[in-house]
């Protein structure tokens, strides 16, 4: 690899502009530390610390970005249970309010002596029956 393609690098390392890059230009900078030789070895640990320091400032983009969509699905389940909370809360109370209506309807009935209700046949399940091939006799008096 050229040496072209590594001077973005050392120009962003240079300027302090490295965190202001955009990802992908990161992901190039990046190929081009991975791909550049390092013929002197006291210089090596620079491209290393170059590239660790990299994939930490992806890293932490990625990071941002999870947690900006959990805080969003948190929110929207947030919602979610307040609206279930109400709700049911709301049916609680109309389940009450039907139940004291119920009651006056009932003591009006009995006061007057006349019932408004007609009664209603519930059909029931048929039995249900099972055959068992349990003896009523005990085993030991069969000898």
């Amino acid at each position: 690899m050229s040496t072209d393609n590594y001077q973005p690098v050392e120009d962003a390392f240079r300027d302090g502009t490295i965190e202001t890059q955009d990802s992908e230009t990161l992901a190039r900078f990046l190929l081009a530390l991975a791909n550049k030789p390092i013929p002197n070895e006291t210089v090596r640990h620079r491209d290393i610390i170059r590239g660790l320091t990299i994939n930490h400032i992806l890293l932490q983009r990625h990071n941002k970005s999870l947690s900006d969509s959990n805080a969003r699905l948190s929110l929207f389940v947030a919602v979610l249970t307040i609206v279930a909370t109400v709700t049911g809360i709301m049916q609680m109370c109309y389940a009450y309010k039907a139940d004291k209506r119920a009651d006056a309807e009932e003591r009006r009935a009995e006061a007057t002596g006349k019932k408004n209700r007609t009664p209603i046949a519930i059909p029931s399940a048929a039995p249900l029956s099972f055959s068992h091939p349990t003896s009523t006799t005990p085993s030991s008096a069969k000898k």
